[in-house]
């Protein structure tokens, strides 16, 4: 066994009492989702990621306005926290904000010439099912999976494919 992931707060801020969870465990529960998402149909997969690829294009109004509210919120938290509100609920709520502002940042970043098509993204799942079966898993869980929160009643995984940054395929 290598260890276990520990909330930051249980040492730094003495305010999380969950308990810590077998890495070992963890990490095959990862990799059991990484390889139920790779058993699905690539042309399909790569329609929906196109779709929202292309959706995400452009103006980007929608995400703009979300990622306004999401930065309200987070200052709204943070200063109910600095006022005193200190709970369980709130934090938790705050890191499922922060990774959904990661999450618009990022797309917001995307470079507006980069030219994604759906056999572009198709090839790529298509080469990462390969290196799966190959066990090349440790890189295609940092290059798909993107945080895990650990709460104390749940385990959000969060993921999503790379269109930026890679040469001439995505």
């Amino acid at each position: 066994m290598r260890g276990s992931y520990v909330c930051v707060n249980t040492s730094r801020t003495h305010t999380c009492d969950a308990r810590n969870i077998n890495a070992d465990e963890l990490e095959a529960a990862v990799v059991i989702k990484l390889k139920e998402h790779f058993s699905k149909d690539f042309d399909a997969m790569a329609e929906e990621i196109f779709n929202a690829y292309a959706q995400s294009k452009g103006t980007m109004v929608t995400e703009k306005k979300e990622l306004n509210q999401i930065e309200r919120k987070l200052a709204n938290s943070t200063k109910a926290i600095l006022g005193g509100a200190d709970f369980s609920e709130l934090h938790e709520e705050m890191a499922k904000l922060k990774v959904r502002k990661a999450e618009l940042e990022e797309m917001m970043s995307l470079p507006s010439d980069l030219t994604v098509t759906k056999d572009m993204i198709a090839a790529k799942l298509k080469k990462d099912a390969e290196h799966l079966r190959d066990g090349d898993i440790q890189r295609l869980i940092k290059s798909y999976i993107t945080k895990i929160y650990a709460h104390s009643n749940e385990v959000i995984i969060t993921g999503g494919v790379n269109l930026n940054g890679c040469g001439g395929g995505i």
